[in-house]
């Protein structure tokens, strides 16, 4: 689960990256089976091949055949047009083959250039996509036992903004009185959402005292706000059910959690 800035009118932006959903890989298949077709044709010496080509791409039987997007097809069909000048150009210089290799490599050159424009949008998205969805789904190098109620739970720390916002994303397991607590540097209105996270939880907000507020139950995936009805410096995320089955509830005090410079300031603020 992360942590979602209270202020904010819209979502925000999770800490993981969100690609849009590839419905084709149209864009990455078709200019490299029209790349290697014309490395194959334009290195051959048979002009009968060449020829075949032509009448191939002529008759679009390339677009009957690949099921590609609107976007990619206009994409191919500049493509093959691009392919087939370069096809004839080649073909009305076979007297010559110094002159036809000379045309070869420049025009392969330009091609594998424009081959490498459609596909590094491609190629880049997929590559930072699966980078943050791996790095996001890691565990954190900081944790802590704490004793809440008559169980000891082992917890994760999230201290920095973009932990905050990351929170339990992306983790498809996590291990039973295992959690997260998220410290926060000062008591504040805190919003926490389920964005890209695949399983149910439970959170308690926790005040500078180290008490328990509330404890709210949230369904992975959803969008849905919980805030705090007071201040919190403290969050605790546990498997869904874990302190109803524990019998740890609203206005449990967990000590270790204190932040004292706050608790007192709070306590003397009330006398």
């Amino acid at each position: 689960m992360a942590e979602k800035c209270a202020k904010s009118s819209s979502p925000p932006s999770s800490g993981v990256m969100n690609p849009k959903p590839l419905t084709s890989l149209n864009h990455l298949t078709t200019p490299c089976a029209i790349f290697f077709l014309f490395v194959y044709f334009t290195l051959s010496e048979s002009s009968r091949r060449l020829s075949a080509l032509s009448r191939l791409l002529q008759h679009k039987v390339l677009f009957s055949t690949i099921n590609i997007t609107p976007t990619c097809r206009f994409q191919a069909h500049d493509a093959l047009h691009f392919l087939r000048r370069v096809l004839s150009r080649t073909h009305n210089r076979r007297n010559d083959s110094s002159q036809e290799r000379k045309y070869t490599i420049y025009y392969l050159g330009c091609f594998s250039f424009f081959s490498f424009c459609i596909m590094s949008r491609f190629l880049l998205g997929l590559t930072f996509s699966l980078i943050s969805c791996a790095l996001a789904a890691q565990s954190l190098d900081e944790t802590l036992a704490v004793k809440i109620g008559d169980k000891i739970v082992e917890l994760e720390v999230a201290r920095t903004s973009v932990e905050h916002r990351t929170g339990l994303m992306n983790r498809t397991y996590m291990p039973a009185d295992h959690g997260m607590l998220f410290v926060f540097a000062a008591p504040r209105p805190i919003a926490m959402w389920m964005k890209n996270t695949l399983i149910d939880l439970d959170a308690a907000f926790i005040d500078a005292c180290g008490r328990i507020t509330q404890i709210v139950s949230m369904q992975k995936g959803s969008l849905e706000l919980h805030h705090s009805r007071v201040a919190a410096s403290r969050v605790i995320e546990m498997h869904a059910g874990w302190f109803a089955r524990n019998n740890v509830r609203a206005g449990t005090v967990i000590p270790a959690l204190a932040d004292a410079r706050y608790c007192k300031r709070t306590e003397s603020t009330a006398e």
